[in-house]
């Protein structure tokens, strides 16, 4: 199974009913949706080539992988939340620069600016658009282990030293050297980016699933979901790419 979509497509991932801005370039997408009874009106993670099932540990990844695998004809692609979005708007980003955080009702969507000539704009002189980073006054490996476990990034790097030694500088300096973050796996990039982000990603991720116990507490089994959101650090460091960083806004429901 394939989706033929328009050049740019951002999935906004969902796991429960939402209301969705109106806007072409947005495709909402229900995580998880093999292991759901509910109906929510929009394309399910499940078809075609899909790891749906492994949502409970791989989060937001299984909308991710479904892109990855079925999506088709598409030159810029990217991932938000249903309820994080990244802000285009110069005069929230202004006032997002005195307010920790910024919120947009649907209704007001359209002040946005979100659009595909404003993601083609950026990216003509951009290779990514990630979150503007989140700060920790320690490195991100000591800020990992203070919210989850370190068994968890040992294992990481394992497998970056097993299947792709020639990042693991990279993933120690992202690791133990710098304390900054682009959060929760939100990104705008170009195709090419992605696919070889995926094959990378996904490489990884079937490693750690192999050598690692996932726990059984329902935060913690969220594993690959937080591990992602450091490797998605890494592989823009480790291949140089020129970031734009943007202000992550909430809409409300």
């Amino acid at each position: 199974m394939t989706m033929t979509r328009s050049e740019t497509t951002i999935l906004v991932c969902c796991h429960k009913p939402a209301e969705i801005p109106d806007n072409e370039i947005l495709l909402p997408i229900h995580c998880g949706k093999d292991l759901s009874d509910a109906e929510l009106g929009m394309t399910g993670d499940n078809t075609g080539d899909n790891i749906s099932v492994k949502n409970p540990n791989y989060c937001e990844l299984t909308a991710l992988y479904w892109a990855w695998k079925n999506l088709t004809g598409v030159r810029y692609i990217g991932l938000y939340h249903y309820r994080r979005y990244f802000l285009f708007n110069f005069w929230k980003e202004q006032k997002r620069l005195f307010h920790r955080n910024v919120s947009i009702n649907v209704p007001d969507w359209s002040h946005n600016n979100l659009s595909e000539t404003a993601v083609k704009k950026i990216l003509d002189r951009y290779d990514i658009i990630l979150a503007k980073p989140q700060r920790f006054p320690i490195s991100l490996a000591r800020q990992y282990i203070s919210c989850h476990r370190a068994m968890d990034l040992e294992v990481t790097r394992d497998a970056i030293y097993n299947l792709s030694p020639e990042y693991l500088c990279s993933y120690d300096h992202i690791m133990t050297e710098t304390g900054k973050l682009s959060e929760c796996n939100m990104f705008i990039t170009k195709w090419d980016i992605f696919n070889d982000y995926c094959k990378w990603l996904f490489s990884i991720m079937s490693y750690i699933e192999q050598h690692l116990a996932i726990s059984e507490a329902p935060y913690q089994k969220r594993v690959f979901g937080f591990i992602a959101e450091r490797l998605l650090n890494v592989y823009c460091y480790h291949h140089n790419l020129k970031v734009k960083y943007k202000y992550i806004c909430f809409i409300n429901h």
